[in-house]
């Protein structure tokens, strides 16, 4: 996990292609100074940052990916958050942060959480995302559970463990 340009301690205005570049730089900075390799590279997107983390996966090679109420796609997200959007014809919308587009293609291994009362960014996204994704992925779904859910006690951890371990990472 990492902070991107505006968010977190980051400092600077973030644009969608600058977002993305500080991801692929706080993955090459693993590789080439803390020596990892892809496969030890689990990444972990939460909201706006799943679109981030789905950029990365078009750019990088990845150990697994893992989805914390995301969105299928930004404009879908969009549209949902902010229902007058639908007026507007989808050539107005960048085309990228399209998570559907990168996961319906072979990709690493993908573990999507999201609670089912997310006012934020609705449950259906992340329902979408899993029907259309390729193998390998898992979804868990949190009842009642708003935006950034982890759902009761350990469900989370032993959940995520499990799908590490069946994926061998």
């Amino acid at each position: 996990m990492y902070d991107y340009e505006g968010f977190g301690s980051s400092q600077g205005t973030p644009t969608l292609s600058a977002v993305c570049d500080d991801a692929t730089a706080a993955y090459d900075y693993l590789v080439q100074h803390e020596h990892r390799t892809s496969k030890e590279i689990i990444v972990f997107g939460e909201s706006f940052g799943t679109g981030v983390t789905g950029e990365l996966v078009k750019r990088r090679a990845l150990g697994a990916v893992v989805f914390h109420s995301g969105y299928s796609s930004l404009l879908r997200a969009g549209r949902d958050y902010l229902p007058w959007l639908k007026l507007y014809p989808d050539f107005c919308f960048p085309k990228s942060y399209d998570n559907i587009a990168t996961f319906e293609k072979p990709h690493p291994p993908l573990f999507i959480v999201h609670g089912t009362d997310d006012r934020v960014c609705s449950v259906r996204n992340a329902e979408d995302l899993y029907k259309l994704a390729c193998e390998p992925k898992a979804i868990m779904i949190v009842p009642g559970g708003g935006h950034g859910a982890f759902g009761k006690r350990e469900q989370f951890k032993t959940e995520l463990c499990a799908f590490l371990k069946q994926n061998s990472l």
